[in-house]
């Protein structure tokens, strides 16, 4: 909703470039979203994914915002496998909550690294952090929602369910081999890490 009003403001100045580019993002992001041919896919395409995103934010907050990515010289991102919609919903996260009643210039960092057997990623914002209360809040949802799916799902908002879908969809795909941490970043902000187990093919490469 918000793209579609940023859109109408872009055609109000006449700015049909950026309408282009907006639409396109946002094309580019329902496709991949609503294709459920794979479950896992590469890296690489979920990188393209979550820079989409992160491009619409761009265009929405223009200066106000910056992102930045850091991909380990190890990591193969094209052969690399996981689930779909790892990344996104963790940066969309900041947006959600980390910058809800902070004023920018926001601030996201990401970075992907291997260590065998896992990959890990850490997304890393200037936000207003997250309390003890909030981390415990979620791991409930984590807990309620692989305790009981259905009616966990009916309780959460829209667009307030992000974070905890994808670490409990991991959680079912990796049991507790997964890793997952959120704290306060040491300057300030968030920071999330989530890590699960590489695919047999990429440890054999």
């Amino acid at each position: 909703y918000n793209t579609l009003t940023v859109i109408k403001a872009l055609s109000r100045e006449g700015n049909t470039r950026q309408i282009a580019l907006t639409c396109d993002y946002l094309v580019k992001m329902l496709r991949y979203i609503s294709s459920y041919d794979e479950h896992n896919i590469s890296l690489k395409q979920e990188l393209t994914h979550t820079e989409n995103y992160l491009n619409l934010m761009k265009i929405r907050f223009e200066d106000q915002f910056s992102y930045s990515f850091s991909i380990d010289s190890n990591v193969n991102t094209e052969t690399l496998l996981l689930p779909r919609l790892t990344l996104q919903p963790l940066v969309e996260n900041c947006f959600q909550h980390g910058f809800k009643s902070v004023a920018p210039p926001w601030q996201i960092q990401i970075r992907f690294w291997v260590e065998a057997p896992r990959w890990y990623v850490s997304v890393t914002d200037n936000g207003q952090g997250v309390s003890d209360e909030k981390k415990q809040e979620i791991m409930d949802k984590i807990q309620e929602f692989l305790s009981h799916p259905s009616d966990a799902i009916m309780s959460m908002k829209i667009g307030g369910m992000g974070l905890v879908n994808t670490v409990a969809r991991l959680k079912l795909k990796y049991k507790d081999r997964i890793s997952f941490t959120i704290n306060n970043a040491p300057e300030g902000g968030t920071i999330i890490m989530l890590g699960g187990l590489l695919e047999d093919e990429y440890l054999c490469d």
